[in-house]
C-alpha cells in the first residue's frame, strides 16, 4: 500500500504558531510522539483549528504504528474534514484496516470511498487496484478446483466453436438402398421367376423391333434410289 504523509499547515495570520510549527518540524524528523505533543498543545491554544491539527495528530499516530489510535481519530474526523482531506483520511483508514486479517473487503470499500471523495487521489486509486488484485489471487488459491472447471468449460466451448467452423462433409448424405422391385399391371410385386420371364420378353420384343427397323430402312432406301433415278 502507498502511504501519503500530508501534513497540514495553518495560515500565517494565526497569532500563535510556535506549537504548530514545532509539531511540523518534529514530524519531518520522524519524531512522531513529539509531534503529537506539539499538535495537541496547539489544539488547546487554537481550538478553531482542531479538525486540521487533529488530522496531523492522526497521521503522526499512523506513522508511529499506533494504528488503533489513528483509526479512531480518522473515523472521528470524517464528518468535519473537507473533501480532499476526507479522501486522505479514508485512504489511510483503508491501509489500517487492510492490515487486519479477513478485512480486505472493508479496506477495499475505504479506498473506493476515498476515490469518490477525490477522483484525483492517485494513492487511493493505486491501493484500491492493488488490494482488489490480491483478493482475486486469494480467491483463486482457495478454489483451485473451481478454476480448473472454469478453464475446462472455456476449452470445451472453444472446441465446440471450432467444430462449427469446419466445412460440412456432404458425403454423409443418407443413401436410398431400396431398389425398385418390378410390379405387374395391378401394382403387385413380381416374384423373381416372374421378373426374369418379363425381362426375357422385353429383350425378345426389342430384338424383333430392331429387325423390323432394319427391314424398313432397307425398303425406304431402295424406294428412294428408284425415285431418284
Amino acid at each position: 500500500m502507498k502511504y501519503f504523509p500530508l501534513i497540514l499547515f495553518i495560515s500565517w495570520f494565526v497569532s500563535n504558531q510556535q506549537s504548530f510549527n514545532s509539531g511540523v518540524e518534529s514530524f519531518r524528523s520522524t519524531r512522531y510522539a513529539e509531534a503529537i505533543k506539539h499538535f495537541s498543545n496547539f489544539n488547546n491554544e487554537e481550538p478553531r483549528y482542531e479538525a486540521l491539527t487533529s488530522f496531523n495528530i492522526a497521521l503522526s499516530n499512523f506513522f508511529q504504528d499506533s494504528f488503533n489510535v489513528a483509526q479512531k481519530e480518522y473515523s472521528n474526523l470524517l464528518t468535519s474534514l473537507p473533501k480532499n482531506l476526507k479522501s486522505e483520511a479514508l485512504n489511510n483508514l483503508g491501509i489500517i484496516v487492510a492490515k487486519e486479517p479477513k478485512k480486505e473487503e472493508e479496506a477495499l470499500q475505504y479506498f473506493k470511498n476515498a476515490i469518490l471523495e477525490n477522483p484525483d487521489n492517485e494513492e487511493a486509486r493505486y491501493n484500491y487496484e492493488l488490494l482488489k488484485k490480491r483478493i482475486q489471487q486469494q480467491q483463486n488459491q482457495q478454489n483451485p478446483e473451481d478454476n480448473k472447471d472454469n478453464q475446462k468449460d472455456e476449452k470445451d466451448k472453444d472446441d465446440k466453436n471450432k467444430d462449427k467452423d469446419k466445412p460440412q462433409n456432404n458425403n454423409n448424405k443418407p443413401q436410398n438402398n431400396n431398389k425398385e422391385t418390378p410390379q405387374n399391371s395391378k401394382g403387385e410385386q413380381l416374384t423373381e421367376a416372374e421378373a426374369e420371364k418379363l425381362l426375357q420378353a422385353i429383350k425378345q420384343n426389342e430384338k424383333q423391333f430392331i429387325q423390323q427397323l432394319k427391314k424398313n430402312n432397307s425398303k425406304n432406301k431402295s424406294t428412294y434410289s428408284n425415285s431418284d433415278w
